[in-house]
């Protein structure tokens, strides 16, 4: 019985070694399976693309050349404080142009229609004059003609006017209005007395071509004259009366003058 006992315990455990070694050999199987498959993922990876480096032209003297010549003609753009300054001062341009333009139609009109006449004048516009004032009536029988570009410029390269009040009753208004321009009592006594002296020599002279000498002058006398000039409507339009106050406020001491030589008291 002892016999048969032990036989069977060697046999037990024969087995049980038997099983152990099976099960090693199992694991050691498996484990190299998972080495295997790992190779053939690694094999199965798709490769890293390498990078291109991309080819870069050295700078040469050219290219530098080039690049300074796109610097320079770049324009330099204008700063925010120059850009304010040059806004403003077409602002202002544009504010004094209202400014005047609003003045001017506040004016009464007929002290619009006495401006424009006079703006006219002092132009040499004399067509345009005729519309509101009558020019031969105003010109009557002066020495001085206007009319002639050359003399006109001269006549009234001073001359400057300014409204100074409006008194309006009805269809007659009555304005006072400032004038400067030339002395004309100084240089048609100075025209005369230039033509005596070339009468007593025996000289040929005429009066128009010696006031063209005195006009022509650097040095001339100006005055500053007020007078009262009367603008009636007539027909629904304003017109300048063409009186003494009138022409003595254009050419100023040229009447007064005029009347004392042909009166013989110069």
């Amino acid at each position: 019985m002892a016999e048969n006992e032990e036989k069977n315990k060697t046999v037990k455990e024969s087995k049980e070694e038997q099983k152990k070694d099976t099960v090693k050999k199992e694991e050691i199987k498996a484990e190299v399976k998972k080495e295997a498959v790992k190779k053939e993922e690694v094999k199965k990876a798709p490769e890293k693309p390498v990078e291109e480096k991309k080819f870069e032209q050295p700078k040469t003297a050219e290219t530098k050349k080039t690049t300074t010549a796109k610097a320079t003609k770049e324009p330099a753009k204008p700063t925010g404080k120059k850009k304010n300054i040059a806004v403003r001062a077409v602002a202002v341009a544009v504010i004094l142009l209202l400014v005047v333009a609003l003045i001017y139609m506040a004016l009464p009109s007929p002290a619009r229609a006495l401006q424009q006449m006079l703006t006219n004048f002092k132009a040499g516009n004399f067509e345009k004059v005729e519309e509101f004032v009558d020019y031969d009536e105003l010109m009557g029988d002066s020495i001085l003609s206007p009319d002639d570009q050359e003399q006109s410029k001269l006549l009234l390269k001073n001359f400057q006017f300014a409204v100074k009040n409006v008194s309006q009753k009805g269809d007659v208004a009555t304005i006072e209005l400032e004038t400067t321009n030339i002395n004309f009592e100084v240089i048609v006594r100075n025209a005369a007395t230039k033509l005596l002296q070339k009468y007593f020599n025996s000289e040929d002279a005429e009066i128009e071509s010696i006031l063209l000498e005195e006009l022509q002058k650097e040095d001339i006398e100006t005055v500053t004259t007020t007078q009262k000039i009367t603008v009636k409507k007539q027909d629904g339009k304003w017109k300048v009366e063409a009186d003494d106050n009138l022409r003595n406020a254009i050419f100023p001491g040229l009447m007064e003058t005029l009347e004392t030589l042909t009166s013989g008291t110069f």
